[in-house]
């Protein structure tokens, strides 16, 4: 009986070290940034740190020498990095569609900090605009609509701010956004709309 309660205690324990260790992880803050503009950002110098960008992938990181000590892209186009400054510095994160963020980092001890940045700038998008002009609109709109509705995103398209999808629902309906693309041309808002009568 002994030995079951000790290892209900141990359990117990590892349970709460679990919890506490993922509520030290800092949520991921969506932070958008003027085409070509700087933002401060505080970073963690003892544990790496995550920055993505809406709707594109990160291809570079880049600093003065020694700055970043570990810097790695990720599966879904984020990039992953360490500096073990103390001292604020400045960082590039280039993407995919040549956005380019510049970046004032202040580092302290700490959690690592996660980011998803968005520029203000719309961003070309050439495979979209073969897609969106190579069928008669109304097709377009058809495509898109199954699209939606099944909220699997056109291949060509990139996920978009939610921030930026208000509608007004009719009388008596509420509408919440669940999901934001952009094309070349287009934007397409997935919302949920509730009777709550």
């Amino acid at each position: 009986m002994r030995k079951n309660n000790l290892l209900f205690v141990v359990i117990i324990a590892i349970g709460v070290c679990f919890f506490t260790t993922a509520k030290a992880v800092t949520a991921l803050q969506a932070v958008a940034l003027p085409a070509d503009g700087q933002f401060q950002l505080a970073i963690s110098s003892n544990n790496p740190n995550l920055i993505g960008v809406l709707g594109d992938r990160v291809v570079a990181i880049n600093s003065a020498a020694g700055m970043l000590t570990d810097k790695r892209n990720t599966v879904d186009g984020a990039v992953l990095f360490s500096s073990l400054s103390e001292k604020p510095f400045t960082l590039y994160i280039e993407t995919e569609h040549r956005q380019v963020f510049s970046v004032q980092a202040t580092p302290s001890k700490g959690a690592g900090r996660r980011y998803r940045l968005s520029g203000e700038q719309s961003v070309d998008r050439p495979a979209a605009k073969v897609w969106e002009t190579a069928q008669p609109y109304g097709s377009l709109l058809v495509e898109l609509n199954k699209a939606a509705w099944r909220g699997k995103m056109p291949e060509s398209y990139a996920q978009a701010d939610l921030t930026q999808s208000r509608a007004s629902a009719p009388t008596g309906l509420t509408m919440t956004a669940e999901q934001a693309w952009v094309g070349d041309a287009l934007r397409v808002i997935r919302y949920h709309v509730r009777n709550p009568k």
